[in-house]
């Protein structure tokens, strides 16, 4: 429940409800659909450890390769931080670029009470 996502869960329910105007929902079509569009570059991106640490990125050398989201979640990673990966992460939008890095920050939390909330229903 974070207030920098409530047009994303709430706005939906506005329209099912009839009390959202066209306006509004065409503004928050639009929001959305930059959203899903630059989470899906950002998620099909990997990255070597070498190509990470290259663009100045502090990271294990683990072998593993990391989404451009993934990185988003580290700390003291901004999004100017992953743009040199990728020419085409420059694209994206300012507000689009916030909220997708407050939702790699959470991610991980959001994960974690999901799996709580799975084992709980199997208890």
């Amino acid at each position: 429940m974070r207030a920098d996502n409530a047009d994303q869960r709430l706005t939906p329910l506005g329209v099912a409800l009839g009390c959202v105007g066209e306006r509004r929902q065409r503004a928050f079509e639009e929001k959305a659909e930059k959203l899903a569009k630059a989470r899906v570059l950002l998620e099909a991106r990997t990255f070597t450890s070498r190509e990470i640490t290259a663009a100045g990125i502090a990271v294990s050398a683990d072998g593993s390769r990391r989404t451009a989201m993934q990185l988003l979640a580290f700390p003291k990673v901004s999004f100017d931080d992953i743009a040199h990966l990728d020419a085409s992460f420059e694209s994206i939008g300012a507000e689009t670029r916030e909220q997708l890095a407050r939702d790699a920050t959470y991610a991980s939390y959001i994960e974690r009470q999901q799996r709580d909330v799975e084992a709980l229903k199997r208890d």
